[in-house]
């Protein structure tokens, strides 16, 4: 689609399509964003469409291209449709690789409504299964793999509004393996990731149905110096990213997290440990900021239910080192703060290697200070048997030094 065109998709089915090549997007639909900063890019509203096993490097079934601007961004818009095992993926030898946005990629100061029309709660659901975001370098010499939202990537000042939609079983994986040099893997946003300045707001969607139905981020480094990165099972935000999470108008349509999981690897010769892994279900960065609370007029009882997050596929195994359902970066600056105001959630079950079982907010300095995270009619944990109960230090709750921690009727068990 060219600058400024409209185009509805009704009812359709797209099947096994991919775009071919370096860089290659969109394997089923390339939207055009604006060609400056006054040309408005192109419009796409799909309704009732399924989109299966599409793949590109960038975009595996939806790529919609950079705007210039705020004035010339292109809009995409999706209701009552599914995705399912769209992929973004590149695997090179001998070079570094990257990958972004299994299902849908959204380029910079471009807008989505998935279900969400205005940007408010809606009444359809789109579901999205089994997308993926697959990066793999191996080979000699220095090596980097990056992989990136496994059913959706936001671009940088993109806006995203989500409503009753169900992510399952979404992952970005990562491998890195160097026969020579180093390695780097990094995996970021197992269903959603936010770059830097965008934001997105959820209104009662699903990410995980059961403990071996949740999202994950999985990373593997292996060289003569590795280095490994998981963060955001679910959802990561970049840096200065605006994150909202609200339960619907329904009785019972909260937010949900359930199983989601990040795993971190770090091999050098005969020697494995872990990798950085935090966030199983949300990773917030340096100078966002998270809200989650229920919507207004809402009838739902808890805005957002965190459980089961930070542990693999429903085992016993604990992989997320730091932050089992949400972790935070500090500030990003002395005036650009990271902050996280969660009011009427619950957290159950929810497990983590170190610190922080449900959440874990990142050490600032005395001259760039922590997160600053308020809490206010919560529940951690009804009994001994639900409660969140696996870290070395701060069992439900992980504060680093110079942060701040202020709590209103709250529960723990």
């Amino acid at each position: 689609a060219g600058n400024n065109t409209n185009v509805s998709v009704t009812n359709a089915v797209f099947t096994s399509n991919t775009a071919a090549g370096a860089s290659a997007r969109g394997g089923a639909i390339f939207v055009d964003g604006g060609s400056s900063a006054t040309v408005l890019g192109s419009t796409l509203t799909v309704v009732g469409s399924t989109f299966t096993t599409n793949g590109a490097v960038y975009g595996g079934a939806i790529f919609a291209d950079n705007g210039y601007s705020n004035a010339s961004y292109a809009t995409v818009s999706i209701s009552s449709s599914a995705f399912t095992g769209n992929y973004a993926s590149e695997t090179l030898v001998d070079a570094s690789s990257e990958a972004a946005g299994g299902a849908i990629y959204l380029g910079y100061y471009d807008k989505l409504y998935i279900d969400s029309p205005s940007g408010l709660p809606g009444t359809t659901a789109t579901t999205f299964t089994g997308n993926y975001a697959s990066a793999i370098s191996s080979g000699a010499g220095d090596l980097e793999a990056n992989a990136a939202g496994g059913a959706i990537y936001i671009g940088y000042g993109a806006t995203s509004y989500i409503s009753n939609a169900s992510f399952t079983v979404n992952y970005a994986q990562s491998s890195a393996s160097s026969t020579s040099g180093s390695a780097g893997a990094n995996s970021r946003g197992g269903a959603i990731t936010g770059e830097s300045t965008s934001s997105l707001t959820i209104y009662g969607c699903i990410f995980g149905t059961s403990a071996t139905t949740g999202n994950y981020a999985v990373a593997s480094a292996t060289g003569t110096s590795a280095s490994s990165f998981a963060e955001g099972g679910a959802i990561l935000m970049y840096k200065l990213t605006t994150l909202n999470i609200e339960s619907n108008t329904l009785a019972g349509s909260q937010s949900s997290f359930y199983g989601n999981y990040t795993e971190a690897t770090n091999t050098v010769g005969l020697v494995s440990s872990n990798g950085t892994s935090m966030g199983g279900a949300i990773y917030l960065g340096a100078g966002s900021a998270l809200t989650i609370e229920k919507y207004a007029g809402s009838a739902s009882t808890y805005s957002a239910i965190f459980t089961g997050n930070g542990i693999k596929d429903g085992t016993s195994t604990v992989t997320t080192v730091d932050g089992g359902a949400i972790a935070l970066e500090a500030n990003y600056s002395a005036t650009q703060a990271t902050t996280a105001a969660i009011f009427n959630a619950e957290f159950l079950k929810n497990a983590a290697l170190e610190d922080g079982v449900a959440i874990y907010a990142v050490a600032g300095s005395s001259s760039l200070f922590g997160a600053t995270i308020t809490l206010s009619n919560d529940v951690f944990g009804t009994s001994s048997s639900d409660g969140n109960h696996a870290g070395i230090e701060g069992v439900a709750i992980y504060i680093g030094g110079y942060s701040e921690l202020y709590i209103e009727d709250s529960v723990a068990a």
